[in-house]
């Protein structure tokens, strides 16, 4: 992704609430397993990037424009944006 430019107050900050993805260790007999609902998350960022697929979601933006500890989240996957700032 490119790396943007300037101030990090240009970034949105927002709570995102996504489902994430499970997995197993083996093979799944287990009715109840395959039944269960995906983790809800929920992150706290700034917007970062975005792509015709997925959201990147920071947790630190410099203000050179550097950025940290990142999420790349597929839409699909979100359930709700909400801006806190």
């Amino acid at each position: 992704m490119k790396k943007p430019n300037g101030n990090p107050i240009k970034f949105p900050i927002v709570e995102v609430t996504w489902f994430d993805h499970t997995s197993s260790r083996g093979w799944e007999r287990d009715k109840e397993w395959v039944a269960a609902p995906l983790p809800e998350c929920r992150d706290v960022g700034r917007i970062v990037g975005r792509s015709k697929n997925s959201l990147t979601l920071a947790a630190m933006v410099c203000a050179d424009g550097d950025f940290g500890c990142c999420l790349k989240i597929p839409y699909a996957w979100v359930r709700k944006i909400r801006r806190l700032r």
